[in-house]
């Protein structure tokens, strides 16, 4: 598992939430732009979000769970959704859940004859999300315990809890042990205390299991969690969120891309954007040294941006969800996104000319973005 490729063409951003396969089609939750599909072999991603709401909203989580050629999606204080035809449409399922589960749902499972949930406590159904039962032994739900993945092999149960590691239970007896022997303890403990053993996601293959950490990789067991190893060495501790075996290869959703880059990266020498005036004047400045997906826009109830331009002089004529950046392969490239008034460009020493729409554009530092009207310089 030392080589890792990247394929991102088609996606609107980068910072991954959440991966599903279904009949050799793999499905990504972002966290601003919804839910995206690709078939042979990656050649390119389209969005699959009919039916579901706030698909702009930036998202805490969104999740996965695969029955067959059913695929269900959990979003987090919003509900649970349902698709058989390969993410065409969408429907709401779960209406047997109260909200107070709704509001804490941050991952999903499902096998044979159950969707499992996961947040503040585990709870399943048997009927397709009408009705619930908790099932919470051995779980310490009162000291901020937080399901974040669930992970079913035949009739073992596994589930990481980002305060106390993975647990592990079977139905034959269904009370939660932990299995941590081999993982380490999160970095960010001494920031936020109740984040111990930072899981973010699991995997499993045959008699292998998987969980992908935060800020430590990825670790592999073979005994069922009795011990875990660690083998994501090429991947440099990056910030792991989801993760899913197909036949032999493992794909890895980090936050801010698909797989992993080996050559050194320096953000493509471009570290802020700079919004100007029209005579040429600095007016704000954002950094984004170290962030590989920018979204520019407008920020609303339901819509959150990277690059708000909402106090912009022409910020009527700035969609909400209006173009993005996107760092790859060491470089940066703008495309926009649909919006209604368009974008343009402006390379060092040449003329201004019109995005096409949903066209990559290369970006270097000295260049000018046009958001509608408005101009940001590229440094």
């Amino acid at each position: 598992m030392a080589n890792w490729s990247e394929i991102n063409v088609g996606l609107r951003e980068k910072n991954i939430l959440s991966l599903a396969i279904v009949k050799n089609r793999i499905f990504v939750a972002t966290a601003h732009c919804g839910l995206y599909c690709y078939e042979n072999g990656g050649a390119t991603w389209y969005a699959v979000n009919n039916g579901i709401p706030n698909t702009g909203k930036s998202s805490f989580q969104i999740s996965f769970a695969v029955r067959d050629t059913i695929l269900f999606t959990g979003i987090w204080e919003t509900g649970i959704y349902l698709t058989n035809d390969y993410g065409q449409n969408w429907v709401s399922v779960g209406d047997g859940l109260s909200q107070e589960v709704i509001n804490s749902i941050y991952c999903l499972a499902a096998d044979s004859q159950s969707i499992y949930i996961g947040g503040y406590g585990i709870y399943y159904s048997n009927d397709d999300g009408q009705n619930w039962k908790a099932m919470n032994d051995g779980l310490d739900l009162e000291n901020r315990s937080l399901i974040v993945t669930i992970n079913i092999r035949d009739t073992t149960f596994f589930a990481g809890d980002i305060s106390y590691g993975v647990f592990r239970s079977t139905k034959n007896n269904p009370k939660w042990i932990p299995v941590n022997n081999g993982l380490p303890m999160s970095s960010f403990g001494f920031i936020y205390r109740f984040i111990k053993n930072d899981i973010t996601c699991m995997a499993s293959i045959g008699q292998y299991l998987l969980v992908g950490l935060l800020d430590r990789g990825i670790f592999l067991t073979e005994d069922n969690g009795n011990n875990w190893i660690e083998v994501s060495e090429e991947l440099s501790n990056p910030p792991v969120f989801s993760m899913l075996i197909n036949d032999s290869d493992v794909f890895v959703g980090l936050y801010g891309n698909i797989g992993q880059y080996t050559e050194d990266n320096n953000n493509g020498g471009i570290s802020k954007l700079i919004l100007l005036s029209e005579d040429g004047r600095s007016l704000k400045t954002w950094n984004i040294a170290g962030k590989v997906s920018v979204l520019i826009g407008r920020n609303t109830k339901d819509n959150e941006v990277d690059i708000d331009l909402s106090d912009a002089e022409y910020s009527e004529l700035v969609s909400r969800q209006h173009a993005v950046l996107n760092f790859s392969k060491n470089k940066w490239y703008i495309e926009d996104v649909g919006s209604s008034y368009g974008s343009g460009l402006k390379k060092v020493d040449e003329e201004k000319f019109k995005l096409e729409s949903e066209t990559l554009y290369e970006v270097n530092s000295g260049d000018t973005l046009y958001i509608a009207n408005t101009k940001i310089l590229v440094k």
